[in-house]
């Protein structure tokens, strides 16, 4: 009997890590949807100053050496988001395959619990 709740335990604390490797997961993704808007926001605004050479608002040329400005200063905001997220990313999938290998190992021990239990009580 002193086996089953030692394995009862053991699943208990288990199931507190799975819990917070799968908060952690949901931070993560939360995060990146956040970050794909961000880049998304500053590949238009770099294709805005690609596409064009007066402002369609207001009708003001715009100097190429503002364009220039803004075009090197997208470049660069969007390669360090790249960046951050591909290793996002890898985060993403590294935390997600922890989680998959804690979900079979609380798996093989619950059935560990159940055969004991059958084996004990039958």
């Amino acid at each position: 009997m002193s086996v089953l709740t030692q394995q009862i335990g053991n699943l208990n604390e288990e199931m507190k890590t799975y819990q917070k490797s799968s908060d952690k997961l949901a931070k993560l993704n939360t995060f990146m949807i956040k970050m794909t808007h961000k880049m998304n926001t500053c590949k238009k605004e770099h294709e805005f100053f690609e596409k064009n050479h007066v402002c369609p608002t207001c009708t003001q040329e715009l100097s190429e050496e503002f364009r220039d400005d803004k075009l090197k200063e997208g470049k660069t905001k969007l390669d360090e988001m790249n960046l951050g997220f591909d290793e996002i990313k890898m985060q993403f999938k590294k935390n997600n395959l922890d989680l998959k290998s804690l979900l079979n190992y609380l798996l093989r021990l619950m059935k560990s619990i159940v055969v004991f239990h059958r084996q004990t009580f039958n």
